[in-house]
């Protein structure tokens, strides 16, 4: 066999080997993401995190619709995916 041939297969085992890896470590974070509609407030009400759209519990809490300070509410910040974390983007 080729020389080349070799080497083109061991780095393509070895990249479907990283990227699986990679995959299989993260998707247990409750943090993890793919993409910005992969992440929903954390809190259900006055939240000031985000978490996996996965991993969001279900709750019949009732909110007030009060703007809290230094939280989510009325658009003082959102969720959105950054390096394949969920994280608030807060509005200065």
């Amino acid at each position: 066999m080729d020389k080349r041939a070799v080497v083109a297969i061991a780095a393509f085992i070895g990249l479907v080997f990283v990227m699986y890896s990679y995959q299989a470590a993260d998707v247990t974070d409750p943090l993890f993401c793919m993409t910005d509609s992969d992440c929903v407030p954390a809190q259900d009400c006055h939240a000031t995190s985000c978490i996996g759209a996965n991993f969001k519990e279900v709750s019949d809490m009732f909110c007030t619709l009060e703007c809290q300070p230094e939280t989510m509410d009325c658009g003082q910040g959102s969720c959105l995916c950054h390096d394949n974390k969920c994280v608030v983007m807060w509005v200065e």
